[in-house]
């Protein structure tokens, strides 16, 4: 647009009362007359001035005045949603004149119950995975050996510069730079029967590592990996229900805060204690 109408655009910004950071340097100016006004017409960087400004934050307050307050963070963890739960609950009950159209004291204190108790109930599930997994991790310390084992009768058998190519019936794979019975407890499951199979087929059923040790060890570790799969079936179960308790019990939180701060404005952090909301972060 040329000169004349750098000169009206930048008075423009000095009406509106736009003022960013460094507006006014040279350089500032010098890239508006340089970018700005080789692409858009005067009209359009008049519109794009006005966006800018209804646009802007409002200004900080004056010194001394007010900052808004925070209502207040919700417990995070299922422990302290349970507790501060609990605790509301109670308050809530020791004061119905607290109303929400959508949820009533006694449902909530139904839905906190629920909340302990599938609590309680996860954390049990969760406990009776531990053997099953300690089980797994002793079966599997003692395939990895017998692999190690089966490895030096193929190479006895086969010659060490075929062994690689006749591990594949025996269930071994090549898995990070190593070949192992596949580490993926399912594929692992899958593969023992080729073993005890390759074992048989291949003379080795009499050996230290042969078919007794493989039969045994393949029941040790299918009854791990049931009682496993049938632990975490159970907890993901015990986890989605929890959840989605969870997620009503703080929904009604929140909404109690904003109860909290509208009826108290001035007493607000005591009575956000005094229902439950005992931390100042979560």
């Amino acid at each position: 647009m040329g000169k004349v109408a750098s000169t009206q655009a930048i008075r423009l910004i000095k009406w509106a009362g736009w003022h960013p950071p460094n507006l006014f340097s040279s350089q500032y100016i010098a890239f508006v007359k340089k970018s700005y006004f080789r692409t858009l017409n005067f009209n359009t960087y008049y519109t794009m001035v006005l966006n800018k400004l209804y646009r802007s934050p409002d200004p900080a307050p004056a010194g001394g005045a007010a900052t808004p307050r925070k209502t207040g963070s919700l417990p995070v963890k299922d422990a302290d949603v349970s507790t501060v739960a609990q605790a509301l609950k109670t308050k809530w009950g020791a004061n119905p004149f607290f109303v929400l159209q959508w949820m009533t004291q006694a449902a909530f204190a139904t839905m906190a119950d629920d909340f302990a108790t599938q609590l309680a109930a996860r954390q049990t599930a969760g406990g009776a995975r531990s053997p099953f997994t300690d089980a797994l991790d002793t079966a599997d310390a003692k395939i990895d050996d017998g692999v190690r084992e089966v490895k030096t009768y193929i190479a006895a058998k086969f010659g060490a510069q075929h062994a690689t190519a006749n591990y594949a019936p025996f269930g071994i794979v090549h898995e990070k730079k190593s070949w192992v019975l596949p580490q993926d407890h399912s594929k692992r499951r899958d593969a023992l029967p080729m073993m005890i199979a390759a074992i048989a087929a291949n003379g080795m059923g009499a050996n230290e590592f042969g078919t007794t040790f493989w039969t045994d060890l393949q029941t040790e570790f299918n009854t791990a990996l049931t009682g496993a799969n049938a632990t975490d079936s159970v907890v993901s179960t015990k986890v989605s229900a929890k959840n989605v308790q969870k997620n009503k019990i703080k929904d009604v939180m929140r909404a109690i805060l904003l109860l909290l701060e509208a009826n108290y404005p001035d007493t607000f952090e005591g009575e956000k204690r005094a229902w439950g909301f005992q931390k100042e972060d979560y």
